[in-house]
């Protein structure tokens, strides 16, 4: 039991140190107390300043500041530029779960980055087909003119009296807000708002700076921003006029408020109003005038995208190279299509574009139209210098040759294209085809792998381009061709020597001639196993041939990847061999299944004395031949080089960040079969594929759902990195190398006659390889 004594002990303050600690924590206790109370009074006297501020802003001025606000918010929309209104901003007080806000496009911003489009085409007129992007410009300008005016008068209707909220929001805003804020003996009688300019009306500076042409400024520039309301020549057929505006809203005196010319674009709204005293009936007149601006915003990063899934041949190490003539085939020819009814793959389709309708094209024209919507989409317009710059940006070099150097794989093969892939991306883009399916496989979604036909010989594209059959260091046609021919020849005497041997079977048994039946039989049986070999390796060559294929000196034999000997049999079986019996005829022979492909150490029993291609055997098979290869690589420039005067950086990687990624609906794509060659002796074809995402806007107002969501963080992966992940506006996939070798035999069949299948030699390219 505890004494008092005990208590009072227990209760007594520290000592020494411990006394110290006490009075600190107390002290500090007080002083965190005071902070507290400090910052609660200078709160309480802000909110009362502020409250005091707000009630001083005249009624009147207040209405006139709401109705300019309001016709910030006033857009019409087309399919080719989405919102577009007096100025930059988002709409996102009505947007739900997973949707972004619109963005909308100011006039003057979108005809700034045309205006960029048009004298990029121009000035680099030598380099690219500028047709193309001058047509565009002039359809969209055309299209310009129409929303302009429809944005005009929507805005004067907004400012109208009669009609119902949604027809005029600024006018019934304004006189709400100003019957709200009338004492209750004050009514309003009249209410006028009326839209225009705000001191001088033409020739001013306006805020959108005018690219710098190195020579005397134009009269429609002053100080390097456009003037207002002077006419900027675009293309020979068409100029636009730029508007006065101002980065915010605010009330100014109404004495400088002037009208404008109908048809022009305001920059500010006079309010009149007429107020009735309801006590003695007295009126009075007020009026405001409040300037119409909003706060600019810079749109999202965007970014253009080269993707080699196949490897890149380093002559296609800049942008400008795609536009030039002389590395497209003859007869390169590839069509567009647009998302419908859904994203693709997924729930759409491709259909055939509409607005704008989109001929087939080349493959250089097809890149300038989707350049082209990436250009007119960037806020702010971009830089022609940097411009130049993306188009000789070297990204090659960009990586050491190391790196673009260190992999080996079979990128290719040997196959005809008989219009399949073609015809699927114009005709068997519908859920479950393979036109999906193969876009699947180009978009690079888990899963989905593009495996080579068995029967093709495997073939390594290198880092220059060129056809090499794998396992060597050359493509020699007239050695495969001789092989394929081997190969049909042996499986066709097969064939044939089986039908001999049943006819001579059936001539020798009538004659009861039973040495010659039962040679016949052997060789019949010998016939279908060799049948039968010829057919799996046809089916097998791509697995076969990895290694190499070579022929041996002095022999019609070849050796197969370095392991086996393939020893053809062309010559069919006669009965001229029944009567003489030969010992070294294949057919008659005893151990003649296994003859046609036999491991090469029991068909040497060594290695001296024999040569292959005019090369020692030892020294054929120790050769392990590695033709460099880029491998996969991803190439992405960002928009905000376009805007800055740094150096236009290509960033790179191994990875694909837009992986899994399907067109978006409305969204167009372009491919075309053959539509790059690179090196000779055969010429080497790649597809060439495009998806725009900048092609077709979002023309809803509850804003924009976007289905091309990039794994998170996947710019740390790049070389150098970004600051963030750019979205993707348009990517080029040069995709699907091919040598192109016109003497190989196109319709030639090895057949199985045990399972009745057949093989082609050379097989047709699947739809799925893309």
């Amino acid at each position: 039991m505890s004494t008092d004594h005990d208590v009072n002990k227990d209760k007594s303050a520290p000592t020494g140190g411990s006394t110290a600690s006490y009075d600190d924590s107390l002290v500090k206790v007080l002083l965190y107390s005071l902070a507290a109370g400090l910052v609660i009074v200078l709160y309480v006297l802000m909110m009362v300043r502020v409250e005091q501020t707000r009630t001083k802003i005249n009624p009147v001025d207040r209405a006139c500041l709401i109705a300019a606000e309001e016709m910030t918010r006033t857009v019409v929309s087309h399919p080719r530029f989405g919102l577009i209104g007096l100025d930059d901003n988002r709409l996102d007080e009505i947007t739900s779960y997973g949707m972004e806000p619109s963005l909308v496009r100011s006039l003057n911003s979108v005809k700034a980055s045309i205006k960029v489009a048009a004298d990029f085409a121009s000035k680099f007129a030598s380099k690219i087909d500028s047709r193309i992007m001058t047509d565009l410009v002039d359809q969209d300008l055309e299209v310009l003119a129409d929303l302009e005016l429809s944005l005009y008068l929507k805005l004067a209707d907004s400012l109208k009296e009669s009609g119902t909220e949604e027809g005029n929001p600024a006018y019934q805003k304004a006189y709400q807000t100003l019957r709200e804020a009338l004492p209750n003996n004050l009514r309003i009688k009249t209410l006028k708002l009326t839209m225009g300019g705000y001191g001088k009306t033409s020739g001013r500076p306006t805020s959108i700076r005018a690219p710098e042409t190195g020579g005397a400024p134009a009269i429609y520039t002053e100080n390097g921003f456009y003037r207002e309301n002077i006419p900027v020549p675009v293309t020979a057929a068409h100029s636009v006029r730029f508007y006065k505006t101002y980065e915010f809203s605010k009330s100014v005196p109404p004495e400088k408020f002037v009208l404008k010319s109908e048809g022009m674009l305001p920059a500010a709204v006079l309010l009149e109003a007429t107020f009735e005293d309801r006590l003695d009936g007295s009126l009075k007149k007020k009026s405001a005038c409040a300037l119409i601006g909003s706060p600019s915003e810079t749109s999202s990063a965007s970014c253009l995208a080269l993707r080699f899934p196949q490897g890149m041949p380093v002559s296609t190490n800049r942008l400008s190279v795609f536009f030039k003539t002389e590395v497209q085939p003859e007869n390169s020819e590839g069509y567009w299509g647009q998302a419908l009814d859904g994203s693709v793959p997924g729930k759409g389709h491709l259909s055939p574009t509409i607005d704008p309708v989109l001929t087939p094209m080349k493959p250089n024209q097809a890149i300038i139209c989707s350049l082209y919507n990436w250009l007119k989409n960037i806020a702010p317009a971009p830089s022609l210098d940097q411009l130049d710059k993306l188009l000789e940006a070297d990204f090659a070099s960009a990586y050491s040759r190391e790196k673009l150097t260190r992999f080996n794989y079979v990128n290719s093969c040997l196959a005809v294209d008989t219009g399949a892939r073609q015809r699927a991306f114009l005709n068997a883009t519908m859920p479950g085809y393979n036109g999906q399916r193969a876009l699947a496989n180009c978009f690079e979604y888990p899963n989905h792998s593009s495996i080579f036909p068995k029967s093709a010989l495997p073939v390594v594209i290198d880092r220059e381009g060129r056809a090499l059959l794998s396992g060597r260091s050359d493509f020699n046609e007239e050695m495969v061709n001789s092989y394929l021919d081997s190969l049909y020849s042996t499986n066709l005497a097969a064939l044939e020597t089986m039908a001999t041997a049943r006819r001579l079977s059936k001539k020798y048994q009538a004659i009861t001639d039973d040495k010659r039946v039962k040679l016949a039989r052997t060789a019949g049986r010998n016939a279908l196993k060799i049948a039968e070999k010829s057919f799996e390796i046809s089916e097998r060559n791509f697995a076969l041939l990895g290694n190499g294929l070579h022929k041996i000196d002095r022999s019609e034999a070849y050796l197969v990847g370095r392991q086996f000997v393939f020893l053809p049999a062309e010559r069919p079986l006669t009965e001229e061999d029944l009567l003489k019996p030969d010992p070294s005829l294949i057919w008659t022979r005893k151990d003649a299944s296994t003859s046609v492909l036999i491991p090469w150490r029991d068909f040497f029993h060594g290695t001296g004395g024999v040569t292959v291609e005019g090369k020692p055997l030892d020294l054929v098979l120790a050769e392990s031949l590695k033709p460099p290869c880029t491998g996969p690589l991803t190439v992405v420039f960002d928009s905000r080089d376009l805007q800055s005067e740094g150096a236009v950086i290509p960033h790179l990687s191994r990875t694909y960040p837009f992986e899994a990624n399907p067109i978006a609906e409305g969204q167009s794509a372009y491919y075309c079969v053959n539509g790059l060659k690179t090196g000779s002796n055969p010429e080497v074809c790649w597809s060439i594929l495009i998806r725009d995402n900048a092609f077709h806007k979002n023309v809803e107002t509850s804003g924009n759902r976007y289905p091309l969501k990039n794994r998170h963080q996947w710019y740390k992966e790049f070389e150098p990195p970004f600051a963030s992940c750019p979205q993707l506006s348009f990517e080029i996939q040069i995709r699907r190398p091919l040598p192109r070798v016109e003497s190989v035999p196109r319709s030639t069949l090895v057949t199985d006659p045990r399972f009745d299948r057949k093989s082609p030699v050379v097989p047709p390219i699947p739809a799925e390889m893309m």
